[in-house]
């Protein structure tokens, strides 16, 4: 049996907390905009330490949990670049972005 959401003109995917790999990310957020025409939205609700937000005391008493020991660098850089994402993705799998059309209207 597949496994997945195949369910068209999916408009809003929600994700609570960071995914650990770019990969697993690119397939949750893939569930939206599938249909042309439709714009979609993704949004991710990160953790504190995912977006650098925990502040320089709090970060010293901070113990890593197995999920941010096991959360790729890559992720982390997503979640905190102020760069279009879809960018720091397309980097990250070696896709080529030169046609420029990807960063038209892309909110930072």
């Amino acid at each position: 049996m597949p496994q997945g959401l195949d369910v068209p003109d999916l408009t809003l995917v929600i994700l609570y907390g960071v995914p650990q790999t770019i990969i697993d990310l690119r397939q949750r957020k893939g569930r939206t905009g599938r249909t042309p025409g439709i714009n979609a939205l993704c949004l991710m609700i990160a953790e504190a330490w995912a977006c650098g937000a925990l502040t320089a005391e709090k970060h010293a008493e901070h113990k890593p949990s197995v999920k941010e020991k096991r959360t790729e660098p890559a992720i982390i850089h997503y979640a905190t670049c102020h760069v279009c994402r879809r960018q720091v993705i397309m980097d990250y799998s070696g896709e080529n972005h030169s046609d420029g059309k990807i960063f038209i209207r892309c909110p930072t």
